[in-house]
C-alpha cells in the first residue's frame, strides 16, 4: 500500500501538491471521502488481522505519519522512490512495533 500510494504521488509531484492544497481548502466530495474511508478500513483490517492493539488508532496514526512524511519529501524535492519507500516502511514498522510495548 505504501508503494502504490508513493508511486501515485511521485508520478506528478507538482500536481499532487496543488491538489493537496486545494483539498485542504475545499470540502471533500463523496468519491474522495469514500476512497479515504476505504484506505483507512483496509489498513485497520490489516492491523486487526495481525492482532495490533488499538488497531483503529494505530491505522489513523500510520496513515497520517506516512502522508506527512511523503509531503515533506516531495516538498524537499526528493524523488528517489526506493529511499522514500524504505524510510516509510521503517517508520511504519517501528511505530507499530512500539505500540505493542
Amino acid at each position: 500500500m505504501i508503494d502504490a500510494s508513493l508511486k501515485h504521488r511521485l508520478r506528478a509531484p507538482a500536481l499532487t501538491e496543488a491538489l493537496e492544497q486545494a483539498e485542504a481548502q475545499l470540502p471533500m466530495d463523496a468519491e474522495t471521502q469514500a476512497f479515504k474511508g476505504n484506505m483507512f478500513h483496509l489498513v485497520r483490517h490489516l492491523f486487526e488481522r495481525h492482532n495490533v492493539d488499538q488497531a483503529q488508532t494505530v491505522a489513523q496514526d500510520v496513515i497520517a505519519m506516512c502522508h506527512g512524511m511523503v509531503d515533506a519529501a516531495i516538498t524537499a524535492g526528493e524523488r528517489d522512490f526506493d529511499a522514500i519507500s524504505s524510510l516509510l516502511r521503517r517508520a511504519a514498522i517501528n511505530y507499530v512495533a512500539s505500540t505493542a510495548e
